[in-house]
This record gives structure tokens, C-alpha cells and sequence, in this order.
């Protein structure tokens, strides 16, 4: 699911926003060990986003994206 998350979204996402497209908290335990699992295979990595407020928030953007829309 975050995978297509970020694939819908050019790549790259706030936390918050893949976690809600799960259908859970980004807070939950289940959620970060699925993040740690896909950061030690090297699949994303967390940045910066613009989040909906146009703020810098933490994300993620899948590894070696070169896109910077949306990234800080």
C-alpha cells in the first residue's frame, strides 16, 4: 500500500499521508516496522515534503528518486 501510495504521488509522500492511505496512525508500531523493513531493503527514504499546508514535514520518497517537486 505505501508503495502504490508514493507511486500515485510522484514518488514521494508525507508520512502521515501513507499512513492514512493503510488505514492506520503513523504512529502505530505495525506501520514503523513495515517503514524500517522497507528502508533496510533500500526502497524509500525518508526527506522533507511540502506538506498540505505547504510546511516541511517528514516523508518519504522511494530511493534514488530524482524529483525534487515537493521535496525540501
Amino acid at each position: 500500500m505505501i508503495l502504490k501510495h508514493l507511486k500515485r504521488n510522484n514518488g514521494q509522500a508525507s508520512i502521515a499521508s501513507a499512513a492514512e492511505a493503510c488505514g492506520t496512525k503513523r504512529s502505530r508500531e505495525g506501520f514503523q516496522n513495515v517503514l524500517e523493513q522497507m528502508e533496510k531493503h533500500e526502497a524509500i527514504i525518508h526527506c522533507k515534503v511540502k506538506g498540505g499546508n505547504h510546511r516541511p514535514c517528514k516523508g518519504l520518497k522511494f530511493k534514488g528518486q530524482t524529483s525534487t517537486d515537493g521535496v525540501l
